[in-house]
Order: C-alpha cells, then sequence, then structure tokens
C-alpha cells in the first residue's frame, strides 16, 4: 500500500537533561553522531587523530534510508548540489558488456521511502557532515589521537586520554573510530577475529571520461545517472556517475590470489598500481578495460567476514561502539554509510528523552537492543549482494539468459514483457523504507515509559507525550 510522501523533520525535541559526549572519529559515522546529538540538545566533541585534510576517497553511495536522514538534518540543498539523482541499475555481463536486466526504482516507491538514491563524491558527503556538525555547535579537534578510554568503577565519569596527555571526562564515550576501533579491542574487550573471504576490493581514482569507448556509463550522466553492476565469474564492479564532478567512480572485486601468509602479513589496506589492477580483474569488456586503463592506481581492500559482536555497549560505564566499529562492513559495501548514520539517527533519539543521569546505561542498552536485529538483516542482504554479483559461474558468458539464470532471475522468454526486480534489487528496496527515529520512538512507547513508571520515576510531561506529538506534527 502506497502511503504517500515522507514529510522531513527538519526538527527536532531536545532533552530536558544535556549530556557531554566524546566521540572517538571524525569519519562518517563520527560526524554523523555529532550532528543527531547536537540536534537534541547535548554538547559534543569529536576527537580525530588525522590533520583534516580532504583526501580523495573515490564514490560514495546514499541510498534512500540514509539520504532521508540527512534531510532531515537539512541537507536537501547540499545533496541537490553535490550529488546525482538515480534511479536505475543495470546488470551487465562481464566479457561482452551486454545489459542483460534493468532494475528501475518507482519515484513513488522513492517518495514514500523519504529518499533519493544519491551518487556523490565520498569527500564531498564527509565535508558537508563536518560543516553541519560545526554549525551546530559540535567541536571537531582534529590531530588528537586518543591512546587510552578508562572506565571509572565508581559513577565517576570515563577518562579519555589523548597523546598530548590532556584528558578529558565526558559523561558518555562513543567509538566510531570505524573497523580498527581502539575503543572496541582495548576498552570493550572485543577483538575483531576476521578471516578472509577470498576476495579483494579496489577502489578506483575516478576515470576521465573523454573516451568514446566509456559512453555506455557516462551517456547516462547528468539525464539518467545510473549505477552499472558488472556480473563476472568470480569478479564484479560497480561504475557510477561520481556525484556532480562528472567522473567515474569504480568498486571492483576479484579473487585475492596472494598467499594466505602475505595477506595475513599485509596491511588490509594499500596503494596497487593501474598494472596490478589489470592483473587482478582479467579480460574485461571494452568500456571496463578502457576505465581501467585510464586509472593511474586504486586502493586495495582485504574483503573480511569480520565477527558479529554481541556487545557494543560497555558492562560498566557509558561506553558504546558504532558504525564500522559495532559492525565492521564488507569492503566496497553499499550500505557501510547509511548504517552509520541510522545509528547516529537512532541513539540520538533514544537520548532525547532523556531527564536524567541514571537513564544513561538503559537507553545505551535500548540502543544496542534496536540496531542488532536491523544490522543483522541488512549484513545478510548485503553478503548475498556480493554473492550473486561474484560468484556466478556462467555469467562471464555472453549469453543474456545464461547470465539471467546465474542471478535466479526469470528468462526473459517468460516474463510476459512485464518488468520485475532482480533478487538483489529487491533486498535494496527492504532496506530503503527503514526509519531509524520512529524505531527509537516506538521503542520509547513500548519499553522506556514501562521502565520508568516500573521505576518508580516520575516522567515529565514533556517526554511523555514525546512520541505522540512527532506522530501528530510527521
Amino acid at each position: 500500500m502506497m502511503l504517500g510522501p515522507r514529510n522531513p523533520r527538519l526538527t527536532a525535541s531536545t532533552a530536558s537533561f544535556s549530556l557531554s559526549f566524546a566521540i572517538v572519529g571524525g569519519g562518517i559515522a563520527g560526524l554523523s553522531c555529532a550532528i543527531a546529538l547536537r540536534r537534541v540538545g547535548h554538547r559534543v566533541v569529536i576527537l580525530e587523530q588525522d590533520d583534516g585534510k580532504e583526501r580523495e576517497a573515490g564514490g560514495s553511495r546514499v541510498p534512500p534510508n540514509m539520504s532521508k536522514i540527512m534531510i532531515d538534518w537539512g541537507l536537501q540543498e547540499e545533496i541537490d548540489r553535490l550529488g546525482v539523482h538515480t534511479q536505475d541499475v543495470k546488470l551487465m555481463t562481464w566479457e561482452s558488456g551486454e545489459i542483460f536486466h534493468t532494475d528501475h526504482w518507482q519515484s513513488e516507491l522513492l517518495a514514500e521511502s523519504g529518499g533519493d538514491f544519491i551518487l556523490m563524491q565520498h569527500q564531498d558527503l564527509r565535508r558537508i557532515l563536518r560543516e553541519k556538525a560545526e554549525s551546530l555547535g559540535a567541536e571537531i579537534r582534529h590531530d588528537s589521537e586518543v591512546v587510552e578510554v578508562i572506565p571509572q568503577c565508581t559513577e565517576e565519569p570515563p577518562i579519555v586520554i589523548l597523546r598530548t596527555g590532556e584528558t578529558l571526562r565526558p559523561d558518555v564515550v562513543i567509538g566510531a573510530e570505524g573497523r580498527y576501533s581502539r575503543v572496541r579491542d582495548e576498552c570493550l574487550r572485543m577483538q575483531d577475529h576476521r578471516r578472509s573471504t577470498g576476495l579483494v576490493a579496489m577502489i578506483k581514482r575516478e576515470a576521465m571520461l573523454e573516451h568514446p569507448e566509456l559512453n555506455v556509463f557516462t551517456s547516462t550522466f547528468n539525464q539518467e545517472p545510473t549505477l552499472f553492476v558488472l556480473c563476472g565469474d568470480k569478479r564484479s564492479a560497480l561504475c557510477f556517475q561520481g556525484g556532480t564532478s562528472g567522473n567515474l567512480a569504480l568498486i571492483l572485486w576479484a579473487p585475492d590470489d596472494r598467499p594466505p601468509e602475505v595477506r595475513d602479513r599485509e596491511p588490509w589496506m594499500g596503494l596497487i598500481s593501474r598494472e596490478r589492477v589489470e592483473e587482478l580483474m582479467g579480460p574485461s569488456n571494452p568500456a571496463l578495460a578502457k576505465a581501467l586503463e585510464l586509472c593511474p592506481g586504486a586502493t586495495r581492500l582485504t574483503v573480511m567476514q569480520s565477527a558479529n559482536f554481541s556487545d557494543w555497549v560497555h558492562p560498566t560505564a557509558p561506553i558504546v561502539i558504532t558504525g564500522d566499529a559495532a559492525h565492521p562492513s564488507l569492503a566496497g559495501s553499499v550500505y557501510a554509510s547509511s548504517m552509520a548514520v541510522e545509528d547516529a539517527a537512532c541513539l540520538a533519539q533514544l537520548f532525547s528523552y532523556l531527564s536524567r543521569r541514571d537513564q544513561i546505561r538503559t537507553l545505551l542498552s535500548a540502543f544496542q537492543e534496536i540496531r542488532q536485529p536491523r544490522i543483522a538483516r541488512v549484513r545478510e542482504a548485503e553478503e548475498f549482494m556480493l554473492q550473486q554479483m561474484v560468484f556466478s559461474q556462467s555469467s562471464s558468458s555472453t549469453s543474456i539468459e545464461d547470465a539471467r539464470k546465474d542471478l535466479g532471475m526469470e528468462p526473459v522468454s517468460s516474463m510476459d514483457g512485464k518488468p520485475a526486480n532482480s533478487p538483489v534489487c529487491d533486498d535494496m528496496i527492504d532496506v530503503f523504507a527503514y526509519e531509524a527515529e520512529d524505531a527509537a520512538n516506538d521503542w520509547w512507547v513500548q519499553w522506556g515509559l514501562l521502565y520508568e513508571r516500573a521505576s518508580g520515576k516520575k516522567v515529565p510531561a514533556q517526554i511523555a507525550v514525546h512520541q505522540v506529538v512527532e506522530e501528530i506534527v510527521h
């Protein structure tokens, strides 16, 4: 049933009791937490170890479940200025480059989800989040490496120690440093026992476009921007417009041919040459081959299967992990950034109900309870997507019917002209509709108020009706 367009939630209810948050990490996860927490009235400092200079980082995909949150944060103008909107996914055979299926997301479906599928540069995405966080009053401190977080055994706040020797005592610490999280490894005592999937992902620097061989990709630019998925025998690629820059962004997957002992010894991320990329990717269709030829190199990422961490919250101290620190994503993930942004929106919405310090642990536990099932479902969908894209056995054939069969799709001859989404696209659509703030509101109405009343605490009137007011407004 179509419910109609979703209205942006440009205002947020603020907590009646304000806390100080120290966020370790200034990437997408950390900046998103800062924005969301400032919107509901909390004080925030981001501690980022890098120098704050922008670096080329390839293209980013911003699916509707993420873009609608960014719109709620007042970033519609920036999204329109720096990103391009797409409604089409085209599946192509690896060697011939034939398009064997097109998925089209109807405008009504995207309107109902509340967001659009946006393609943009990663550095642009990070910049607009940083500028928004700063405009809301978040303090962002670069060259601020955290060397230790000490949970206190009493009611005292945790201690954050910087390499300079400076100490901070925030009410809550958020570990948002990504896959290699010091807060998670050393403070929560949970190690990520990763195992290689046998694949390597490569994030290519953008290719120049003044070449006719690339016309299959670039002809859609500025009119109908399209996400191209190339499916091969244990190889795959995503090609898309890198925002309004007009350049072509590439994400590639191929078998990792390094011996296991070398793979385990080398860093999971590093730069590799164009020749090495071409060697890993093997023969491909003319358009992709030309794109690989034009790019000077790529960032290689070992595709790791990470642990499912059962605990995101310290057992006694107000310390929590979010984003890739809590649920590391596959290299080249479509949903990594959107899951981090959802984390931030959910966490902040829970803390908009804060009226006393002794609620902190309950709300942190609620965050984990809400988010873990969602992350598990999205991770399953993404692993299925990568398996469909990469592990087909005959899609290197020029036969369109063989390629469709590899992806579990109906033959063209049996469709009677009726459009049907691929299994990959169906999983995407299920992800788009999620509302992170609504999940937090539902928990508060179902459980939060119950806990408050059972403890004999008086719930402030504005907190008790918070959800009802939001439903009326939105």
